[in-house]
């Protein structure tokens, strides 16, 4: 099932690229500078690998544009609240603090998600995982 998918992206890009000229869709070197994600979404990498050095074979196929959800303004628990960690329980926390204000979010939870979109003190935040 992977390898048909990385031939429908590989074709897909051929394609695109007939279609598009002998410059391929943006005056790129050519197919080995285009990457297809796996919602087929063409991506020109010509800047990692001219001007960053990178190499072609460090590249896999991409998992597209939102493919994992950000948490976005989560809700809050307080001491008391049915959601709020009891005494004794154990778990790994990412945790913010700026002045009088603290978050903390679970790592169970940001592998699933990786970035949360939230609020501290009034000030946007964006804690990553």
């Amino acid at each position: 099932m992977q390898q048909r998918r990385g031939t429908m992206a590989l074709l897909a890009a051929v394609a695109l690229l007939a279609a598009c000229g002998e410059d391929g869709p943006t005056g790129s070197g050519g197919p080995e500078h285009l990457l297809v994600d796996l919602n087929g979404r063409v991506w020109d990498i010509s800047y990692a690998l001219e001007e960053l050095g990178l190499d072609r074979d460090g590249f896999g196929h991409g998992i597209g544009v939102d493919a994992i959800p950000p948490i976005i303004d989560p809700a809050v628990a307080h001491p008391g609240d049915p959601d709020y960690p009891v005494d004794g329980s154990a778990f790994t926390l990412l945790g913010v603090s700026r002045n009088d204000s603290a978050r903390a979010y679970r790592l169970a939870t940001l592998v699933r998600h990786e970035v949360v979109n939230d609020s501290l003190g009034g000030v946007a935040l964006a804690a990553n995982y």
